[in-house]
């Protein structure tokens, strides 16, 4: 699961999801009460041939889906990471961007 903590601007505070982001991918996507994604996933992979660094995938991931949480190149760089939780029965990690 990707998890994800971007600030919005004030005048976002209140929107919901638009159509595009509920017509992005299969993936399921849970919604916070600012109208952006706060989880993606798990009910498939969110991508294939990622890199094994568990950041570096979830900033390629968002890098490769900029409809979804509106993020540009220099937005994803200038993420800190937060947190990297490897999970050893899932063989995944989750991580916390902000």
């Amino acid at each position: 699961m990707l998890r994800l903590q971007a600030p919005l601007p004030d005048a976002y505070a209140k929107s919901a999801p638009d159509d595009l982001q509920r017509r992005i991918g299969a993936a399921k996507v849970r919604w916070n009460p600012l109208g952006e994604p706060e989880s993606v996933g798990p009910d498939k992979a969110l991508a294939a041939g990622l890199t094994g660094d568990p950041v570096a995938a979830a900033r390629r991931y968002l890098l490769d889906n900029p409809d979804l949480y509106g993020l540009d190149a220099g937005a994803v760089a200038a993420m800190d990471t937060v947190l990297v939780q490897p999970d050893a029965i899932l063989y995944s990690a989750h991580v916390t961007l902000k």
